[in-house]
């Protein structure tokens, strides 16, 4: 909004990973203990057990971005399903706030340009037109690092922020007035 984050009210704006969906794999349970959440069949811990659940490989989401980046059809496949069912869900958001930017971050996409390029072809064919004239779907700038980035800079928002420092630097009645403006009045 204006150039700035959405955060929300509690700070989880944007986070579309429990968004209920329909999708071919039946229930599959979510770590939240829901199932049917996108994060269940399309975060990159998914689409790694989908893609080779009997290798024995220890870390099978890096088997995945190593298949991706070997262009392997099975993993391109994956990949490619999950940026539809991502771009569903992105749809929605994008019809209903109609943003500038949508980042689509984690290992799967900073592995190849398969994911993002799932997602966008997905939403520009069938969001509106007036809903994606400005609309730019990328991975982060930052890459695997953009998370990490996004929390310090949350972070020093929050305790540097100018409501922060307010509250900090002038104290409050109990009924949540400033004491220097509630004397200023009294001496005026």
């Amino acid at each position: 909004t204006a150039g700035s984050i959405f955060r929300g009210a509690s700070g989880a704006a944007g986070d579309i990973a429990h968004l209920k969906r329909q999708h071919d794999q039946g229930d599959v349970r979510c770590y939240c203990g829901r199932t049917g959440c996108l994060d269940s069949v399309a975060s990159g811990a998914a689409l790694a057990r989908q893609f080779d659940e009997s290798s024995g490989d220890v870390d099978l989401l890096r088997a995945l971005t190593d298949a991706l980046r070997r262009l392997e059809s099975r993993a391109l496949d994956l990949v490619g399903a999950a940026g539809w069912r991502i771009g569903d869900a992105v749809i929605d958001l994008v019809q209903f706030l109609n943003p500038a930017t949508i980042i689509i971050a984690g290992r799967v996409g900073s592995a190849s340009d398969h994911l993002v390029t799932a997602v966008r072809e997905r939403v520009f064919q069938h969001a509106s037109g007036l809903a994606v004239r400005h609309l730019a779907i990328e991975p982060p700038r930052l890459g695997l690092n953009a998370a990490r980035a996004g929390a310090v800079v949350a972070g020093i928002e929050h305790l540097l922020g100018a409501d922060a420092l307010h509250e900090a630097l002038i104290p409050t009645s109990a009924f949540g007035e400033s004491v220097v403006n509630f004397a200023m009045e009294v001496n005026a």
